[in-house]
């Protein structure tokens, strides 16, 4: 099951977000319902580990972060294949990912090393695309974004279809200090 770790955005993040996905005149715009900030990409994963994954992240100390959004980030080097609004990164949202990390290790599952680039994708580019992007990033560096408190993390199955992906939630795990938890 293709599956993944995110947190999700509230729906006054996510419609702001969504006014900000008109002003971007390339790509295949990610359905509103859709934007989140990934944690940890899980990629395709039997039943039996996701629920030594479960297991592990009802167990965790997961800290609570707040999200604030700066700017546009392009994704994928020469020729992107995402524009996303960037997320700061600070000492609580670095927790929480370290803390989500761990969780999947002791799960007994691998994940590729990757450096942690945290942001919201708004839009899937073609590799034409790519020419336009500079201008779009300039356009909208200006985009500033409290998404305020995040109040848990959501362990994702994405089901791949050919008018997008569909996430479905299969599981939500309560941020400590989150909201009294």
């Amino acid at each position: 099951m293709r599956s993944f770790l995110a947190l999700p955005l509230s729906e006054d993040a996510r419609a702001r977000l969504g006014a900000l996905q008109a002003s971007i005149p390339v790509g295949r715009a990610v359905p509103v319902d859709n934007l989140h900030v990934t944690l940890a990409f899980l990629d395709d994963r039997s039943e039996a580990d996701l629920s030594a994954l479960n297991d592990e992240l009802e167990l965790a100390d997961l800290p609570a972060c707040a999200l604030r959004l700066e700017g546009l980030v392009a994704l994928g080097g020469a020729a992107p294949r995402v524009i996303g609004a960037a997320v700061v990164r600070d000492a609580a949202l670095d927790a929480l990912h370290s803390e989500v990390q761990r969780a999947v290790r002791r799960a007994g599952l691998k994940l590729p090393r990757r450096r942690f680039r945290p942001h919201v994708t708004l839009a899937r580019l073609q590799p034409w695309d790519a020419g336009d992007v500079p201008q779009i990033l300039a356009a909208e560096s200006g985009f500033r974004l409290d998404a305020g408190p995040v109040a848990e993390l959501v362990l994702y199955r994405s089901v791949l279809r050919r008018d997008g992906a569909r996430h479905d939630a299969l599981a939500a795990y309560p941020l400590a200090g989150a909201d009294g938890a």
